[in-house]
């Protein structure tokens, strides 16, 4: 089933839940994500305006797994990297408009995270972002034919000494993070690693559960059990960017990122990371 919803931080998950409440009784299947679109920075009601100067390439680019990591990637050079319908027949992609410099979120100016060593699985959680400041950023949906097959997907362009970061603090949080409260009567719980993509520079893939309070067809607390809906994210790192796909179960489902969209995204982005890398002789 598809979910259209207003995707401003904690919102979307008190929507898509209690849509998932609702088909349980309709025999509705899992989907991926559905038509959302951010409006805000996780926990706001507009975007935070980054005060960050553009990201410049150093003399000497940091190097990676897979060599050196290349330069920042622009706003509009992102927009040209997102797969479309060309790459993968049969799919649509639709969001929001390309962000500009002023509505990139202020990472310095996002909530504290408690449990601290929760921080970078919440920031990813809530709003696919991290803990380091992003440069350019561009989020879009994708649904297949099979409207049981979506994910969000979102690209971030960071400086070349921040990108690898971005991994290195998830599968340090994978290790120490148990739970963390997500909004008023939401909680996620049980970070699993699963089987990494192989796929860009570096990639990492887990799952989440978020413990919702339950809902009425209203919104309103009805005092049942609590709804727990595991969520399924996938990070790739190419280059300075970090793709991540996200995908949201219906209850009594698991929602599979597809491997498909994250294989296609990757081949596209690559083409454009390559022209950011530095030769080497």
């Amino acid at each position: 089933m598809r979910f259209a919803t207003a995707r401003t931080a904690g919102a979307v998950w008190l929507v898509l839940v209690a849509a998932a409440v609702t088909a349980c009784g309709d025999g509705g299947g899992s989907g991926g994500g559905g038509a959302t679109a951010r409006a805000a920075a996780p926990g706001s009601t507009s975007p935070a305006t980054s005060t960050t100067s553009p990201a410049t390439s150093p003399a000497t680019p940091p190097t990676g797994a897979a060599g050196p990591i290349g330069r920042t990637l622009s706003q509009q050079e992102l927009y040209t990297a997102f797969v479309t319908s060309k790459e993968l027949p049969g799919w649509s992609f639709g969001g929001p408009p390309v962000q500009d410099a002023d509505h990139i979120v202020n990472v310095s100016r996002l909530p504290a995270v408690s449990p601290a060593a929760c921080a970078p699985l919440s920031r990813m959680t809530s709003g696919l972002a991290a803990n380091h400041q992003p440069r350019a950023y561009i989020e879009l949906n994708a649904d297949a034919a099979d409207p049981d097959k979506g994910a969000i997907l979102a690209l971030t362009s960071y400086a070349p000494a921040a990108a690898p970061k971005v991994l290195d603090d998830l599968r340090a949080s994978l290790k120490t993070c148990r739970t963390f409260p997500f909004d008023e009567g939401i909680s996620v719980t049980e970070p699993k690693r699963l089987a990494a993509p192989a796929e860009g520079d570096e990639a990492l893939a887990y799952e989440l559960t978020q413990v919702v309070q339950s809902i009425d067809e209203h919104g309103d607390p009805d005092g049942g059990a609590p709804v727990r809906v595991p969520i399924q994210f996938k990070v790739v790192r190419v280059g300075t960017v970090i793709a991540a796909f996200w995908a949201l179960s219906v209850v009594g489902e698991h929602s599979q990122v597809p491997p498909e969209l994250v294989a296609a995204q990757v081949a596209k982005l690559n083409k454009t990371a390559a022209r950011g890398r530095p030769t080497t002789t």
